[in-house]
């Protein structure tokens, strides 16, 4: 069982504890339902439409509580906005420094680094968070043109 599937699966009293947790399927949708790794600002916008006394801290604070439960994976790139990622499960990402999207990347070969890393050091690995900034393949044709 998974992290979201063993909070709903918590007494009232747990999901009362958690306030997110009320939050996290109005969250969890737009996260799921696109491709791209949205903002926050883009969720609010996104849930807005539906839910117009929703403000943007409680956005905010509530994608926040979810990341840090693991709920949804939070995607830092410096000088740009975080960006939430509904797929929790160990994964890399790609980031295009032209255009600004995030990609998912799940090759075999990636998640050998980390038994590499643990051969070398010595050190247990417990967690990953690799990502690879460059030119999508749409940006670069652009440039090479």
């Amino acid at each position: 069982p998974n992290k979201i599937e063993d909070l709903f699966n918590k007494s009232d009293e747990v999901k009362e504890k958690y306030s997110f947790f009320h939050f996290f399927p109005f969250v969890n949708q737009p996260c799921k339902n696109s491709h791209h790794h949205m903002t926050a600002d883009v969720i609010y916008e996104t849930l807005k439409k539906d839910n117009p006394a929703l403000s943007l801290g409680t956005v905010y604070r509530n994608l926040n509580q979810l990341a840090d439960h693991e709920m949804i994976q939070k995607i830092s790139i410096p000088g740009h906005p975080d960006r939430f990622d509904a797929t929790t499960h160990n994964h890399f990402h790609f980031y295009c420094t032209s255009c600004h999207d995030i990609k998912d990347l799940f090759f075999e070969g990636l998640y050998e680094a980390a038994g590499l890393v643990e051969k070398e050091t010595g050190a247990r690995i417990d967690h990953s968070d690799m990502s690879f900034h460059g030119l999508c393949a749409d940006c670069k044709d652009v440039a090479v043109n």
